[in-house]
């Protein structure tokens, strides 16, 4: 029974099944693109870009996975021009595999098949995730017929639309909280995977934007100002000793108003569009 389940689960159409078979299908046709956390998967649509785009970033996907992805798949990616990451307050300092929501390593392990762990249970559906949740998973799609995944076939997260309304600032204490890591243990770890990326595109020629995103302004005020110096500091080093790479600091951006937010740092499909709008221009200035 436990097998079946196993295989059940695997089974379920989601959004990493749908990553992963773009790029083994598409890969060749990239242009452009965009890795990184929630900050890229909600707020960068590849519909509005010029070039070939694709959204390969996920929630809480850290900057040690975009390395492996990136390198899963550079020999494939022939075409690539343009390299696009986020960078947010909590980039540096925030490992998946270190945090409580280290039970989505499983998701790159199974479906990405990379190494992400010496844990067994990150290898596994079922023993990832307690049964009432698996339970429920498999309920909704196999007897309710709801789908799991929340990505456009380009993998931007379509699902933080503006007909949810939330009161912005309700949402800021919680983000601040979350953002606000107590120690640096994992700065070293997520700086060096950024950098061999962003060494790989040097040598490729492959141009890299680095960029912190827009924040509501209720949150914008509330961020650790020593973390964010670290961040700040440590995209401007990189944007000085590599010729490929663009930094731009969208923080507190006028551009966005409290219409264009769902919650206190992710923007909804207006506020996406508006986003990947001036990335576009941005690639082809």
């Amino acid at each position: 029974m436990v097998i079946l389940a196993e295989w059940l689960l695997r089974r379920i159409p989601n959004d990493y099944k749908l990553k992963v078979h773009s790029y083994e299908f598409h890969a060749t046709e990239i242009e452009t693109l965009i890795l990184g956390n929630s900050h890229a998967y909600y707020d960068l649509d590849p519909a509005f870009f010029r070039s070939k785009t694709f959204n390969g970033a996920q929630v809480a996907q850290t900057l040690d996975l975009d390395e492996k992805i990136f390198f899963k798949y550079e020999n494939m990616l022939t075409k690539l021009k343009c390299l696009i990451i986020p960078i947010s307050d909590m980039s540096f300092f925030y490992k998946l595999k270190n945090s409580k929501d280290n039970w989505r390593l499983k998701n790159y392990a199974i479906y990405y098949k990379i190494n992400v762990s010496n844990n067994i249970a990150d290898y596994s559906e079922i023993l990832s995730l307690p049964f009432s949740i698996n339970r429920h998973r498999l309920i909704s799609y196999y007897i309710d017929h709801e789908t799991a995944v929340t990505s456009s076939e380009l993998g931007w997260g379509s699902n933080y639309s503006s007909k949810v309304k939330h009161d912005l600032n309700e949402t800021v204490s919680k983000t601040v909280r979350v953002h606000k890591i107590d120690d640096s243990r994992d700065l070293p770890e997520e700086k060096r995977s950024l950098e061999k990326i962003i060494s790989s595109c040097y040598t490729r020629k492959i141009k890299v934007i680095l960029f912190i995103p827009p924040g509501y302004s209720g949150y914008t005020s509330k961020i650790d100002s020593e973390q964010l110096k670290i961040t700040l500091n440590t995209c401007k080093h990189l944007a000085a000793i590599y010729s490929n790479v663009y930094f731009f600091d969208m923080l507190n951006d006028s551009l966005y108003k409290a219409d264009d937010y769902y919650d206190a740092d992710h923007l909804n499909e207006i506020g996406a569009k508006k986003l990947s709008l001036k990335m576009d221009s941005i690639i082809y200035h």
